[in-house]
Order: structure tokens, then sequence, then C-alpha cells
């Protein structure tokens, strides 16, 4: 059943590579969900501390594997020359974020003692990067979704993106840090049932996170939403992107070889002056070569279907803009970024749910759950 969609989109032409990765990632991501569930409902039925030792393992391997991949991805963001542009620096602020709390988090599994003091660096560190890398994909799902809206925001404003970016990650890493070294130094019951010596010792630190991490979940919902179902983008607004911005030469290259420019124009003009204002014929005007490669053929043989022409009705698709990062990083860019907020979008339920049993204090759940 895995092999069908594959197979269907194939045969039918239907988005075969992207149906194609998002299989592949999805047999990746279900692989150590099936091993955990061979466990659960196989050899260690009743045996709850069997259960728990076997999620431990689980999880250093995970963490031992994502430190190695993280390293050679970081290492292709650096080597790469294709990925050293924006926003693949974006990426490698993720990744580095993921490796150091991998880094962290993996030596505290091995403190079994439930202690906190022995562990306090490691755990600070996990604070850290845990929120860090929060913070950053939270920014990515911001980034994706703006995109495939208002493109302008992004490439007439690089230099905010580079340097405002890794400061909120940074602000975010440390307010987590921090949380706890402000916090009353009075330990619960929850953090040795639950097993959350790693990252989560006191009261303060679960409501802030409960605050945090709702939020994140409705802003990244939103996001993803606007960016999975946003399939063009306005002309108005890739006017708005700087003459010298790579995008907007790709948009020129694809779009700006019409013919009869000179007729086109004049149709646009005097539409334009009977329907809209001024304001809307100067846009019109700004990139004639642009609008007038987006009317259909049916426009161009009817002069009449211009009558109630508004430059706002023209778009660009959004295929166009995953044309044009494959042809700059030489991957669908947009695709693999909502991959990865997907897969952060149900951490984040899966955490609000374990916090929810710490709060209830009348749970019966113990810590292999």
């Amino acid at each position: 059943p895995a092999i069908t969609p594959v197979v269907l989109s194939q045969s039918f032409g239907v988005m075969p590579e992207i149906i194609l990765n998002a299989m592949l990632l999805g047999l990746i991501l279900t692989t150590p969900y099936m091993f955990l569930t061979s466990i659960i409902f196989g050899i260690n039925v009743g045996n709850e501390s069997a259960l728990g030792l076997a999620i431990d393992n689980l999880a250093d391997a995970m963490n031992t594997i994502s430190i190695i991949t993280g390293v050679v991805l970081l290492l292709a963001c650096i080597y790469h020359a294709p990925w050293r542009k924006f926003p693949m620096s974006l990426i490698a602020i993720l990744v580095a974020c993921q490796i150091g709390y991998s880094c962290c988090k993996l030596p505290c599994e091995f403190y079994h003692d439930g202690g906190t003091n022995s562990s306090r660096a490691l755990f600070l560190g996990n604070c850290f990067f845990r929120n860090a890398c929060h913070m950053m994909l939270c920014i990515l799902s911001v980034l994706n979704a703006v995109y495939r809206t208002k493109p302008s925001l992004i490439w007439n404003h690089l230099r905010l993106w580079k340097i405002g970016t890794p400061c909120l990650v940074l602000l975010a890493g440390i307010v987590g840090a921090c949380i706890p070294m402000f916090s009353p130094n009075v330990v619960p019951d929850w953090v040795v049932e639950y097993r959350t010596f790693c990252w989560l010792w006191y009261q303060p630190q679960l409501d802030i996170a409960w605050v945090g991490l709702s939020l994140n979940t409705a802003i990244i919902v939103v996001t993803l939403c606007v960016s999975m179902y946003s399939n063009a983008v306005s002309i108005r607004e890739v006017h708005k992107l700087g003459e010298h911005s790579r995008l907007h030469k790709f948009m020129l290259s694809r779009h700006g070889s019409a013919t009869s420019l000179v007729e086109d124009r004049a149709k646009l003009c005097k539409a334009s002056e009977e329907m809209v204002s001024q304001p809307a014929v100067t846009a019109v005007n700004k990139d004639v070569n642009l609008n007038t490669a987006l009317l259909t053929e049916q426009d161009r043989e009817k002069p009449e279907s211009l009558q109630k022409f508004d430059a706002s009705m023209v778009s660009i698709p959004a295929r166009d803009f995953d044309t044009f990062f494959k042809q700059e990083l030489g991957i669908n860019l947009c695709f693999r970024l909502q991959a990865i907020v997907i897969c952060e979008l149900l951490r984040l339920v899966l955490h609000l749910v374990f916090l929810s049993f710490l709060v209830d204090t009348h749970s019966d759940a113990n810590q292999s759950f």
C-alpha cells in the first residue's frame, strides 16, 4: 500500500516528484515508531521498567543518528556552493541548534539516578538549544508563508532576516536557560516520576512552557496553512521586489518575453484608465513585460475581455517559485520546509499532551509514558 501513491502519481503525472519525496520522508519518520510499537505490543507488555529502558535506548540511538546526519548536513551547507546563500544559511542555524541539543541530551540520559545537581550544565544546555530549535522552526514556518504571499518582505530586507534571525534564536535560547536559574529551588515530584531531569525541573518552567509551546503551535498552524494553500502570488507583490533581487530577475526572464509589447501596453493602459484609479495605472505600467506575459491568449485576441482588468487579479503560480529554488539551490525548498515544520508541529502537540499529564495531579501515567 505504501508504494501505491507513487505508482499512481508516476502513471498519471500528478506531482510525481513531490509525492515520491513525501513517501520517502514518511518511511524514514515511521521506522522508529514501528520499532517502538513492536516493543509496546510485543515483548514488553506488562513490564513497565523494560519498556522505559527500551524507549531510552531508542532515544539514545536516534540522538546519535541525529548528530551524525546533522554534521553531514551542516558541512554541506558550508562547503556546497549553491547552499551558501540565503535562505540555506537559516537551515544551517537550525541544524547547528539541533546538533547542540542532541549533544547535551545524549550524555544527560546516562545520569540514571535522576539527580539534578549532577547534570546542571547539561540541563542548561538542553534548555538553551531546545528553545532555540523551537524559535528557529517557527521563523522558518513564517518565512515559508511569506514566500508564498509577500516575497518582497524577504528579498527587499535580506539583511534584516540575516541579522534578526540569529538574534531571535539566541534570545530564545538565553530566555530558556535563564528561567530555571531564577526559579525557586523546589523540585516537584514529577521530575523523577516522568524523568524530566534533562529539560524540566521547576514549576515556573512548566507554566512558561505551556504558554510558549501553545503560542508556537498557533503560529505554526496558521503559517503552515498559508504556505500550503497559497497557490499564487499577486503581480503587485512581484512588482514590489527590488530590481536587483535574484527572484525578480528570474521572474522577468521567465515571463518577460511576450510579443507585441506596444499593443499590449496600449490595451492595458486603455482598460485601466476606465476601470481603476491613476495609482493602479502606475502599478500596471511599472513592468509591462511581466504583466503582458501573464495574459491569456483569449485576452490577447479579445481586447474587450480587458475592460475589467485589474493588476491585482493577475498572479504568478507558486510553482514558479518552486522552479526558482530548484534552479538556485537544486532542491524544492518550500516543500522541504513544509515537511520539517509538520514534524515540529507533531512534536509540539506531543509536548503539550505530555505537559497536560504533568499538570493533572490525578493522572495514573507512569514514567514509561
